[in-house]
């Protein structure tokens, strides 16, 4: 049985180009709770004796608060159609996925959602703390889970950081296998 702390984990959003692409959202420092509820609907009728009955109603996919160290001028931040705070103003609802480790083939699992940006929370600004971000996602619809993820990282950087997830995927696994719990020392190109 495998444990896994939260590096190395990823949130994506697709973007809104002609041939729109999953793309990692910069300087991620927390993912926040994905708290996913249901209703409960009484069934209770008089002959059910003396206990209450229920079964599940709807469920509410809940919402994911990011905290990012914010650059307005980083393309994933700004107010593009495609930066967090464009996303914000504009109110669109888009493909979201978040990668997470897993004892999995690959090492990698997904959870895919579609969602819109809800609020936005600038950090305080302050001479001993990071300039942050915390935008919420409000996520509508399903969540799903997967071993794979849903569509290849966008621009010419891609196959770059697919080979290098692959390889450092690689290494870990057989880090795990034979028993090391040393974290991933693989040279990462610039």
């Amino acid at each position: 049985m495998a444990k896994f702390v939260g590096k190395g984990a990823k949130f994506l959003v697709k973007g809104s180009g002609a041939t729109p692409t999953y793309v990692e959202v910069g300087q991620v420092q927390e993912i926040g709770n994905i708290d996913i509820t249901a209703d409960e609907v009484e069934v209770t009728t008089l002959d059910a004796g003396v206990y209450r009955q229920y079964i599940q109603g709807f469920k509410d996919p809940g919402e994911c608060q990011l905290t990012v160290i914010y650059d307005p001028a980083l393309a994933t931040h700004d107010d593009s159609a495609d930066g967090l705070f464009g996303m914000f103003t504009a109110g669109d609802v888009r493909d979201c996925a978040i990668r997470m480790n897993s004892s999995d083939t690959g090492g990698d699992a997904y959870l895919t959602f579609q969602a819109f940006l809800r609020d936005w929370s600038f950090g305080a600004l302050n001479a001993d703390d990071a300039q942050t971000a915390k935008p919420t996602w409000r996520i509508t619809g399903p969540i799903t889970l997967s071993n794979t993820a849903p569509t290849a990282f966008a621009g010419p950087e891609g196959d770059k950081h697919k080979a290098l997830d692959a390889a450092r995927r690689a290494y870990e696994k057989a880090q795990r296998e034979a028993g090391v719990a040393a974290e991933s020392e693989l040279p990462l190109a610039a």
